[in-house]
């Protein structure tokens, strides 16, 4: 897969919106995809928070692999952060939250704090606010680049949430890492092509989740020689057909991806701790 260069201007505008906010900051609170938890997380803006008490929320943890998600949770505590994981559209895996965050600021003499919520799009920054602010305040939508501004939101926990859009790097150096994004929405559907994501995945299913990928489709795809003829079995077995019976394979490509995404192949998890 060739490196992927790109950098959206409304990006670009983001990315110095936040670096300005960073120094109101008492602390971060950093939501990544359990999904893909090393894909998720954008190196950039973490070279500017170093010095910032932080912590981690390991979000969608409903549409991953409950295993993996605790690995992660362990990997990532081990280094000195604190970690949650979390449903955060449903606000599951937040109890304790602002206890933690008092106890990670036991230092500090302010009376209210401002934590900056980061992410890359999609991740669910904003479902994370309205959460802890108990209203509909911030912008929601299952799409990458939805939030384009940045905004405070005041709790009624002494802490204020500023919300900031999400944002990418310029550049892909693993392709590993825009392909998850890709894979799992975080990057619009025209930047990669979507039957290549699907063989891919389809690759990852086979090695690490083959059952429920095969009950899921209702195909034994132990017949199927590759990832190529999985996807001509999944599309002929779903109708995905144009005229003279071929087999349409973007509209196939298209079903695995969102079957994926809603979870209705099951709980994935694309990274494993530790490579594992």
């Amino acid at each position: 897969m060739q490196n992927i260069q790109w950098f959206p201007g409304h990006m670009a505008k983001a990315k110095r919106l936040i670096s300005e906010k960073l120094r109101l900051a008492d602390l971060i609170v950093e939501i990544i995809d359990a999904r893909i938890p090393v894909s998720s997380r954008n190196l950039d803006i973490l070279s500017e928070i170093k010095k910032k008490p932080r912590i981690i929320v390991l979000n969608k943890c409903d549409l991953a692999d409950s295993t993996a998600t605790n690995d992660w949770a362990l990997s990532l505590g081990s280094k000195g952060d604190t970690v949650f994981f979390s449903d955060c559209k449903l606000g599951r895996g937040l109890d304790g939250f602002t206890t933690a965050v008092r106890k990670l600021m036991a230092t500090d003499n302010k009376k209210r704090m401002r934590a900056v919520v980061c992410g890359i799009p999609n991740v669910g920054k904003s479902s994370f606010i309205n959460k802890m602010i108990k209203k509909r305040k911030a912008k929601v939508e299952n799409k990458p680049a939805v939030t384009r501004g940045v905004g405070w939101f005041r709790t009624k926990y002494d802490i204020d949430f500023l919300d900031t859009p999400g944002v990418l790097w310029p550049k892909f150096e693993d392709p590993d890492i825009g392909r998850n994004l890709a894979i799992v929405g975080s990057i619009r559907h025209n930047v990669f092509d979507s039957e290549m994501l699907a063989l891919c995945l389809i690759e990852i299913l086979i090695k690490h989740y083959k059952i429920p990928f095969e009950k899921r489709f209702n195909v034994d795809f132990s017949a199927c020689l590759d990832a190529s003829e999985v996807l001509l079995t999944i599309g002929k077995k779903r109708g995905a057909l144009m005229s003279g019976g071929v087999i349409n394979k973007k509209r196939a490509a298209d079903i695995i991806l969102e079957e994926f995404r809603s979870a209705k192949v099951g709980r994935i998890t694309l990274e494993k701790c530790n490579n594992g």
